[in-house]
């Protein structure tokens, strides 16, 4: 376990020190429109989760974005004594109704893990089409935070997201 946080750590580092956009170019040139970033998810109790998610997206005008993300996601249930590795990914728009608050869409896919009681192991895929929204805080001129709040409005029967749970995220963005 203390091998995976190092991993998450050094992913967030290195995400907020890649090389980014340089706002402070020539008239002449414009801003570059793609952008990128990532989400960290933790959860305790019962099950311990960690789930990373990064991203990149593109700027279509400065209202809409467009863009895909990939994620990986390690459960380990205590009781159980298992533990998981989920992976997926998904499209998704985003559209900013001012500068800090937008609107996003998204279509995916997650690939789960089902551990039994026995030990054994039932792996399926879950479609998911997330719609919600989230608030943006500049933390840099070239980096901001984000907290989003998103539902699965497909409710299929194998989500881990039942009766409209919400789904909240947060994270981090250069160029956004």
């Amino acid at each position: 376990m203390r091998y995976i946080l190092t991993v998450v750590t050094c992913i967030l580092v290195s995400v907020l020190a890649l090389p980014s956009v340089n706002y402070a170019q020539s008239e002449s040139q414009e801003p570059s429109k793609l952008y990128y970033g990532g989400e960290l998810g933790m959860g305790f109790g019962d099950v311990f989760r960690i789930r990373i998610v990064p991203f990149i997206g593109y700027r279509i005008s400065p209202q809409l974005s467009a863009g895909a993300r990939i994620g990986y996601e390690y459960m380990n249930w205590k009781d159980f004594d298992q533990s998981t590795h989920n992976y997926g990914g998904g499209v998704f728009g985003r559209y900013r109704f001012v500068p800090q608050i937008y609107g996003h869409g998204e279509v995916g896919f997650f690939n789960y893990d089902s551990p039994t009681i026995s030990g054994e192991s039932n792996r399926t895929n879950v479609p998911f089409i997330l719609l919600g929204g989230g608030y943006i805080q500049q933390i840099s001129p070239n980096a901001s935070a984000f907290i989003q709040v998103l539902f699965d409005v497909l409710q299929s029967d194998k989500s881990p997201y039942n009766n409209w749970e919400p789904f909240v995220s947060i994270g981090v963005g250069v160029g956004f």
